[in-house]
Parts: structure tokens; C-alpha cells; sequence
């Protein structure tokens, strides 16, 4: 049963259809957005689309589990090919010498095998041979001249005769094992941010301190392990009236203490504790204030004024003439009347006539504009100056454990790949057989194997050898 189970998990076939799997459900999660908010996807796609894409889980598709799964089932599948690899991989790196003819049996598929003639001694042959074949492949890992066993000699009876043998680049044999832990790390990481990771939203008044967010994917509350307080919001604009920036100031704040005060921005967020903050939208509430400016026209300095917002209904002391007042609405308005009036409180006692606002024009640099205006006995007026308009910053909070974790395996992934593939293994044998009979040539052979069968390879060793035919 182990068997069988090494043998399905460490499978080509099983891997490549994990990657194909993995990668169309990549691309569902590609062509539907990830991580909007339940009731954005409602307005996208209606309500019956909605919850069958709900149903499928292709509305967070990277939580999903048969994501989960089957990038388990990957991860299972390169630990065990690589396991029953790795052995065979570090003793051809430690002792990467095999004899000549099983070297020719294992690699006949993609050996290069040549044989040549020649009238030298095998001694000048393989030091000719020794310095033409170094340039590219090094200084030999083993040689045996003259049939002496030589310095670094394999002393068995498949080392005998005049040989030499070349090994370059064994160790980077290792990178398709590498590349398969960049792989695992980058799943790894994926993983931790799934279990540990969020993505959430919420709106801040200026003003406003809040430590809740609320997830994207389910709407459910975040606590996080600091408050963050809006401190103003503006929005920068062009000449022709279109919206530049949008700009929140925040401030951190942690055990009632201000940590960090940072403007953030479209693309330019702010990352505290391992918590990225976005600038994700804007807008305003329903005004629920006017600006009322009260005016004492008894007292002509400077401090005769005072803005007050005013919530209609709520009594104010105007620090007037022991006048109080309140900002109320006419239910029933007649036409072009202005719809808003004050009550007064003088003494404690309700004047029961409402002060009226009248429009009078006020000039400015710009021309005339309407100016509402309410007088009470000459002592106290009242001046419209708008309403209180309360701006929200909308702000995407996310916790990404993973990010350094998956930039580590795909720094590890790259670097695996790049060196599988443009330092190739190249092995080279060279066997020189005496001739029997004197006066006779002696017969080279050069079998150069490839740990991938490139081009390039085959063009370099028929170049060396036409070098070497030349010189013996």
C-alpha cells in the first residue's frame, strides 16, 4: 500500500493535472473580482447569480476548499518526488562518476558518442585531450593514464585503462529540488494567509476614532489591536474640475497613546504592526448640522462673533443678553419663503414669534450672493453660513502574513529555475583502447552526456572535437 502510495503521489501525470486544475480555478478567480464586499457582488451580478457564485465559492475562491486541497495535494506531490530523488541526486553530486559503458546503457538517448583514430601514445592522447576538453569542462575529476591509476584514480575494475573523466556543474542538479521547496514555501505562505490573514472595510468620520473593520468576504467584525483616528480628508482636484487625489490623515493610536501619524493615498497606504491601511473611497453623510454665526451688534470688537452648528431642535446659549436659541425647520414653508427659522429663549421665557431669515446680497470679489439673515432687538443676529457637512474616508484593512513568506519562495523559485536551466550537468568521458598489434592506431572514444538535452551543448562538444581531431 506505501508503494502504491509513493508511486501515485510521486506521479508526473498526477502533478500536471494538479497544475492545470490549480490554474483554471486561478482563472475564475482572475475574471471574477476577489475580496469585494457581499453587497458590491449583489448589484454586480443580481441576486440569483449571486448565490449560486456564493455556492460555488468563486466569490473568494483562494479560501475555497478545493483550492486548499488540491494545493495540498501539490505540496504532497513534490515532497515525495522530491524525496525519492534527493538520495540519488546528492550521490551523483558526492561521487558522479559511473563507468564508461554504463554511462553509454543509461544515457543512450541523449549521449553524444564519437570515435577517432590516432597513431599517438594514449598517454599524449588523454593529456591532449586534458587540456582542449578543460576550457569548457574544468580539470578532469578523474584520470588514468597509461593504465597507472593517476592521483584522484577510482581503483575497481571499471576504472582500469586510459580514461578521463569530466564532470562540470553537478551540483546545480539540485535546483529542480530547490525549485520545488520555492514552490511549497509560495503554497505555504498562501496557506498562513488564509488562516491567518484578512481583508476588511469601514468607513471613518473626520474626527472619528474606530477599531473595527469588517471583513470583505462576510461582513462579520474585526477587532484590531489598535484605533485609528481620521484626522482630516481632503480632496485635491484639476483645473477642469476632475478629482486629483484623495488624501486621509490618520493617526494610530495604541493604549491612548498617538504612535504614528501618516496622509495616505491611492497606491500609497500605511502599514503598521503588520496591518496595511488603503485609501479605498470617499463621500460624506446626511448633514445633520447648520453653521450658524451669531453675532453681538452690541459689541463692535474684534470677539464680537461666534460659529456654533447648530442641530435643529437642540437649544444653544448664545452668551448674549442671557439669550438661548434653537435652529428649527418650517414644516410647511410658503413658496419662496426661506425654510428655516429661530426660536428664542430670553430669560427663560420662549418668544413666541419665530425670527425669520431674510435674503439680502452680499458682495464678494466674485459678484453677489445671497445672504441669510436674522435680527433679534438689535442685540443679537444670526447668520446662515451652511450646513455641516461630516466626510468619511472609506479604508481597506488587510493583515497579509504571507506576503514576505511568498516573495521568499518565489525568490527561491526563480533562482532554482534559473540555474536548472542555464547551468546545465555536462559530463565527458574519453577511453582511449590500445591497439593489439604494433604499428597500429589506437581507437578514442568521447561519450558526452548532457543533463538536458540543449542544442547548444551538442554544438560546443562538436566544436571541441574537431579541435582535438586536429591536434591528435
Amino acid at each position: 500500500m506505501l508503494s502504491k502510495l509513493n508511486k501515485f503521489f510521486s506521479s508526473i501525470k498526477l502533478a500536471i493535472i494538479l497544475f492545470i486544475l490549480i490554474a483554471a480555478i486561478s482563472i475564475i478567480g482572475t475574471v471574477i473580482d476577489q475580496g469585494d464586499t457581499l453587497a458590491q457582488y449583489k448589484i454586480i451580478y443580481g441576486d440569483t447569480v449571486f448565490h449560486i457564485l456564493y455556492w460555488l465559492g468563486f466569490l473568494n475562491i483562494y479560501s475555497s476548499w478545493y483550492f486548499i486541497g488540491l494545493a495540498v495535494l501539490l505540496i504532497l506531490t513534490m515532497i515525495t518526488a522530491s524525496a525519492n530523488k534527493l538520495p540519488k541526486v546528492i550521490k551523483n553530486i558526492i561521487e558522479p562518476y559511473t563507468s564508461f559503458d554504463n554511462a553509454l546503457k543509461k544515457n543512450s538517448y541523449k549521449a553524444k558518442y564519437t570515435t577517432i583514430q590516432s597513431s599517438k601514445s594514449p598517454s599524449e592522447i588523454l593529456n591532449i585531450a586534458e587540456k582542449t576538453f578543460a576550457k569548457k569542462f574544468g580539470k578532469p575529476v578523474l584520470k588514468n593514464l597509461d593504465g597507472n591509476a593517476g592521483k584522484n584514480a577510482v581503483h575497481n575494475k571499471n576504472s582500469s585503462g586510459n580514461f578521463l573523466f569530466f564532470s562540470k556543474n553537478s551540483i546545480f542538479r539540485i535546483s529542480p529540488n530547490i525549485a520545488h521547496f520555492g514552490v511549497i514555501v509560495v503554497l505555504t505562505g498562501v496557506f498562513l494567509g488564509v488562516a491567518l490573514g484578512y481583508r476588511s472595510y469601514t468607513n471613518i468620520k473626520v474626527g472619528q476614532t474606530v477599531q473595527h473593520s469588517y471583513l470583505l468576504k462576510n461582513n462579520n467584525p474585526v477587532l484590531l489591536p489598535f484605533k485609528i483616528k481620521l484626522d482630516n480628508y481632503a480632496t485635491k482636484y484639476y483645473k477642469n474640475g476632475m478629482p486629483k487625489a484623495y488624501i486621509s490623515t490618520l493617526t494610530i493610536i495604541k493604549k491612548h497613546i498617538a504612535i504614528l501619524t501618516k496622509s495616505i493615498r491611492v497606491n500609497h497606504p500605511l502599514t503598521y504592526d503588520g496591518i496595511t491601511i488603503y485609501q479605498a473611497s470617499y463621500g460624506h453623510y446626511k448633514p445633520n448640522a447648520a453653521q450658524i454665526l451669531v453675532l453681538n451688534l452690541k459689541n463692535k470688537n474684534k470677539n464680537n462673533k461666534r460659529l456654533i452648528y447648530a442641530v435643529p431642535g437642540k437649544l444653544y446659549n448664545s452668551k448674549i443678553s442671557n439669550i438661548k436659541f434653537s435652529f428649527n425647520f418650517f414644516k410647511n414653508p410658503a413658496k419662496n419663503q426661506i425654510p428655516f427659522y429661530i426660536s428664542i429663549i430670553k430669560n427663560n421665557k420662549t418668544v413666541t414669534r419665530p425670527i425669520v431669515f431674510q435674503e439680502l446680497p452680499y458682495r464678494t470679489k466674485k459678484g453677489n450672493m445671497p445672504l441669510f439673515f436674522a435680527k433679534y432687538n438689535n442685540n443679537i443676529a444670526f447668520v446662515f453660513a451652511g450646513i455641516k457637512t461630516y466626510y468619511y474616508s472609506g479604508v481597506e484593512i488587510t493583515k497579509n502574513v504571507d506576503t514576505y513568506i511568498v516573495w521568499i519562495g518565489s525568490a527561491i523559485l526563480i533562482f532554482a529555475l534559473f540555474f536548472s536551466f542555464f547551468f546545465n550537468q555536462k559530463s565527458l568521458w574519453i577511453r582511449v583502447i590500445p591497439s593489439e598489434e604494433k604499428e597500429k592506431t589506437n581507437k578514442i572514444e568521447l561519450l558526452s552526456v548532457p543533463n538536458k538535452k540543449f542544442a547548444s551543448f551538442y554544438s560546443m562538444i562538436d566544436r571541441l572535437t574537431e579541435i582535438f581531431k586536429k591536434q591528435i
